[in-house]
């Protein structure tokens, strides 16, 4: 037995999307920090170094003497927009980086950060909060919404933002178009759970009473009074022995739609309050809006082991396709297809179209997510979803119809195609001067040689790697990613950790003070930094790091006991004797602190130790 808890729609408008959007508004940049949804496959210098080779190419070709203006959707952790001020901003100082995202704690995360600060203060950096989803006007952060202004930006960027949108998903069959569609439905079959359905059910009911709302000559009364009488004898009647008795294919909102609305059907003929020509089936969406979906939106509520039923309904192409030049984009793209999956990216392309008179005349889309690279998935019809990182969503990208939707704006389009790579990159423009110029960069720098797919590929090889203990094979995959990602915070932090393993401590002091990209402090760095100190038996030296780590990362027993033997080789006892105490307050069964303290003070002996 099931209960459907909220009825089909189409999968773009279903409440998942809705409830990965508050997922974004509430948590910030937390998604990120607390590393629930990734943030560096596309803001690390390698990828950022290939989009600055294409954007050079518009910015060579810009008057200095008016600014260049980049549009951004979806901040991140604002890495990426870092990454291109600090490698454009001193060759073309008419840059201007208008950074946006729908969330405001994201927004007030980064408007804290000094490295961000110093960027606004040279006017080179604007925090704005955008919605996608009404895109009419863009808002300073602290500030007000100020309309788009016609041709006001010369390039708009997104990365891993498109797959973020309501993706609609639809099947083609020769003769009909269908599209996916979901309902949210309760398993009954387990007794408990059907008795505690049949009790809150029960319980509902009796406490809703209509006529204390309604006056004495409301028209409406004797509705609500029939109502009202037959509340009274389904408390009874629809109790957990009848739902058991019901077949264990019954679907139990269609059943109680039906039961409740003959009832009160009956109810109001024997009242003679009804019109001769009503029939109870005109009841049932009053009672489904008056009692059982207000009682399972609460449910909905509760942990409960919700499922997810996915279906087909017949479309009329133009109704979702609105836009005549859409829909022959699609036809043409799915012609010699006559099964097809096309996931039809619906809420990004009205976003582009919302903003089209904010672009320049020659102004570039620059579209980088996950996504297929070819038209061969689309073929025969298969389920086809978004996934999951925490409450987000993340649908891949169609990039041959996203490319195809632009060509029939009047965008010319390049773009990434090998199916290989999860990240695919498309550029598309509009009256571009040269062209071919663009065509061989682009080409050199996302198809010949895809470098940020490659160095993505080493770093994830060699973490494996060093969570395998295989130091070598570690150090080989990271040095790889290296050459192809100098500065990359992840992949430094990682070969400083695997030279530590190896005890080679000098390489490792060496790799912990290169140059990174860490503009945050996300990284701890400097617990890395002191335990180099410490095996090079630079004890003062790794004092500082410990107690820096300690303020920015928290206390923790280990940390206290290794800055506590850097006191003790010091000679500073009372120094040492206090962060021992403090880390046995931590870790009381710690047997290797207790006997430090105990060499330490003999009076401090603990009665565990022989």
């Amino acid at each position: 037995m099931r209960i459907i808890l909220s009825p089909a729609v189409a999968w773009q408008t279903a409440p998942d999307w809705e409830t990965h959007r508050n997922y974004y508004l509430q948590s910030g940049a937390d998604v990120f920090l607390k590393q629930e949804v990734p943030y560096n496959i596309t803001s690390n210098p390698c990828f950022t170094a290939q989009s600055t080779q294409c954007l050079k190419v518009l910015l060579q070709r810009h008057s200095p003497a008016q600014p260049f203006r980049i549009l951004e959707l979806g901040a991140g952790l604002g890495l990426y927009a870092l990454h291109l001020l600090e490698s454009l901003d001193p060759e073309f100082p008419h840059l201007e980086y208008w950074l946006t995202d729908l969330s405001q704690g994201t927004l007030a995360y980064l408007a804290a950060q000094p490295v961000v600060q110093a960027w606004q203060q040279k006017g080179k950096l604007q925090l704005c909060v955008f919605d996608a989803l009404a895109p009419s006007s863009i808002t300073p952060f602290n500030g007000e919404p100020t309309p788009l202004e016609p041709g006001f930006f010369h390039a708009l960027i997104a990365n891993y933002h498109f797959s973020t949108l309501p993706t609609a998903v639809l099947y083609k069959q020769p003769q009909a178009w269908y599209q996916k569609t979901v309902q949210r439905e309760l398993d009954l079959a387990d007794p408990q759970l059907l008795q505690l359905f049949a009790e809150k059910w029960q319980q509902a009911i009796r406490q809703r009473n209509w006529l204390e709302q309604i006056s004495e000559d409301h028209p409406q009364r004797p509705f609500f009074q029939a109502l009202q009488a037959c509340q009274a004898k389904w408390a009874e009647e629809l109790n957990w022995g009848l739902f058991q008795a019901l077949p264990a294919e019954t679907e139990l909102r269609g059943w109680l739609q039906n039961k409740l609305s003959k009832d009160l059907y009956q109810a109001l003929q024997d009242a003679e309050a009804i019109d001769p020509d009503a029939s109870p089936e005109g009841f049932i969406a009053s009672l489904d809006s008056l009692l059982l979906s207000p009682f399972l939106q609460i449910w909905l509520e509760h942990n409960l082991p919700i499922n997810r039923r996915d279906g087909l309904e017949a479309i009329a192409l133009k109704d979702v396709c609105k836009d005549p030049r859409s829909q022959a984009a699609l036809l043409q793209l799915t012609q010699d297809l006559p099964l097809a999956t096309v996931s039809y990216p619906l809420a990004a392309l009205d976003l582009i179209d919302a903003l089209l008179p904010a672009l320049a005349e020659n102004a570039c889309l620059l579209i980088s997510d996950k996504g297929y690279a070819d038209s061969d998935w689309m073929q025969g019809m298969h389920h086809e979803d978004a996934s999951h990182h925490g409450d987000s969503l993340s649908h891949p990208v169609n990039f041959p119809l996203l490319a195809a939707l632009l060509s029939s704006r009047g965008f010319e389009c390049l773009r990434s195609t090998d199916p290989v790579y999860a990240l695919q990159t498309l550029w598309a423009n509009r009256n571009l001067a040269s062209p071919q110029t663009f065509a061989q960069v682009f080409s050199q720098e996302f198809a010949e040689h895809n470098a940020n797919e490659e160095s993505h590929a080493w770093l994830e090889a060699g973490h494996q790697f060093l969570k395998l203990g295989e130091h070598e094979r570690a150090t080989r995959c990271l040095t790889r990613a290296l050459r192809l990602r100098p500065k990359d915070a992840t992949l430094l932090y990682l070969q400083s950790v695997n030279l530590l393993q190896q005890e080679k401590y000098l390489q490792a002091w060496s790799s912990l003070n290169s140059p990174n990209d860490d503009y945050f402090g996300l990284f701890n760095f400097s617990i890395l930094k002191a335990e180099t100190c410490r095996l090079l038996e630079q004890y003062a030296e790794a004092v500082p790091f410990y107690q820096e780590t300690l303020t920015r990362f928290g206390t923790a027993s280990t940390v206290l006991y290794n800055l506590g033997l850097c006191y003790a080789a010091l000679d500073r006892p009372e120094s040492a004797r206090e962060v021992w105490q403090a880390a046995l307050a931590l870790n009381p069964e710690d047997i290797e602190i207790q006997t430090s303290l105990a060499e330490l003070n003999p009076d401090l002996i603990s009665p565990a130790l022989p």
